[in-house]
């Protein structure tokens, strides 16, 4: 990669960023070689929306659905979206951009 990297800005006279698509799963210390070697974005989709499956799965398995007003959409789903946020948040940590 750090190659390609090279040849590329040598070509293009400007640095080329390049995406990681698919970084779901790989190993922190291989999302931190392949930033240190040009990558600019790194797509971690899949993260995301396994950690949100499993806070509302478990928000309606443990019946938290059922209690008060929680079926209303925005307390149903609101395990989810912070599950979201916090595997964000440690993505972009692991990312060394978590102060952009």
């Amino acid at each position: 990669l750090k190659d390609l990297t090279t040849t590329l800005d040598n070509m293009t006279h400007s640095q080329v960023p390049f995406v990681l698509h698919g970084g779901s799963g790989v190993p922190d210390n291989q999302i931190k070689a392949a930033i240190s070697m040009g990558v600019a974005k790194v797509n971690v989709n899949t993260e995301a929306q396994l950690a949100f499956h499993q806070a509302l799965r478990d928000f309606i398995l443990t019946d938290q659905d059922l209690i008060g007003k929680n079926y209303d959409p925005r307390k149903l789903l609101a395990p989810g979206v912070t599950a979201i946020e916090t595997s964000l948040a440690e993505r972009l940590a692991v990312f060394g951009a978590a102060s952009h």
